[in-house]
Formats: C-alpha cells, structure tokens, sequence
C-alpha cells in the first residue's frame, strides 16, 4: 500500500459503516514497515468503521501493539487454525507457534489495559486435522484472549483442489452441523 493508495481510501470512509472498511495490504499487513503509521493517518472520526485481519506470525514490538491499542478501529481479525504448536505449525506453512502465541499473549495484555483497543475478533479455517479442536479454540479464546467473536471458515472447494485433498481436509455436512449445535 502507498501514501496515495491510503489518501484515495481515506475518502471513501465517509461512505461506509462502522466495521465495513477492511484494510488490507493484500498479505500479512504486519510486513508492511508503514502498517500502523497510515493507520494512524486515519482521521479519528473514521477509524470504528476501520479492521484488518492478522496472523500475528511475524516478530511485532510491545511499542506496536501499544500505539495499534490506541487507535480505536471497528476491531482486528486474528487468523488460529489450532493451539496444538505441530499442527498450527503444519496448517501455517512457516509460521512458528512460539512467536504467535507469544505476539498473542502481549497484544492481549497491552489491549486489556488500554480503552481504547480495539475488539478482537479470531477467524478459524476448519478443517478435518483441526476440527476435534474446534470447541475448545473457541471457547480459550473467549476465556484468555477478549474474544469477541470467532468467525468459522469453510474451504471452498475450487478446481485446483484434487479429490485426494478435499477428501482428506474437507469435513462432511453432519460435522459442519455438529458445529452449529455447539
């Protein structure tokens, strides 16, 4: 994202609703080295209509979480297939499970602290290897980590996916309603 890409955003916030702008730098938005300055350009009146979704797998400072808990977005979408470090690990091709939970963990105290941080919402793919973990990713983020929210995310079969893959990753329509009893 540039300077003027951010500029042209920035005039379309009076048009939208509070939690309807998504911003996003087409990839983990913690890569980008200027992610919480341009959102710190967003004028204050604008920014609950403001969130981004993260996979908090890349090294972040205390100091970045700290200015990020005091910008007062819509809320911010946190990206956990599995508290299990093997198979976060497997499911997150590259990511370390230490330097999650340990990015988890700090944003979580800095954003307890601080009243204006944003809401934290968790997005979870399921899958066959994580679905057994379903309940209790839910029900440990709400407990430890200020969930607000957990969206449930099913993979869409495409073309590319072989029969193979959708069979040993996709679960079946009695598990995806197993889950909306929980």
């Amino acid at each position: 994202m540039t300077e003027e890409n951010l500029e042209k955003a920035a005039k379309l916030l009076p048009l939208v609703c509070a939690d309807n702008f998504f911003i996003s730098c087409l990839f983990e938005p913690f890569l980008h080295p200027d992610f919480v300055p341009f959102l710190e350009k967003i004028p204050w009146k604008y920014r609950k209509r403001v969130f981004f979704t993260t996979n908090l797998t890349i090294p972040i400072s205390d100091e970045t979480f700290k200015r990020l808990s005091r910008l007062n977005l819509s809320h911010i979408n946190i990206s956990l297939d599995s508290f299990q470090p093997g198979l976060y690990e497997k499911l997150r091709k590259g990511a370390k499970f230490q330097r999650f939970k340990d990015n988890l963990e700090r944003m979580v105290g800095i954003f307890s602290r601080e009243s204006q941080a944003a809401p934290l919402r968790y997005i979870t793919v399921v899958l066959k290897e994580n679905y057994p973990e379903i309940p209790s990713i839910i029900e440990t983020c709400r407990r430890d980590y200020l969930s607000t929210g957990h969206e449930l995310r099913y993979v869409q079969p495409a073309a590319h996916h072989s029969l193979e893959w959708k069979q040993e990753n996709l679960i079946s329509n009695r598990q995806w309603e197993e889950l909306e009893e929980f």
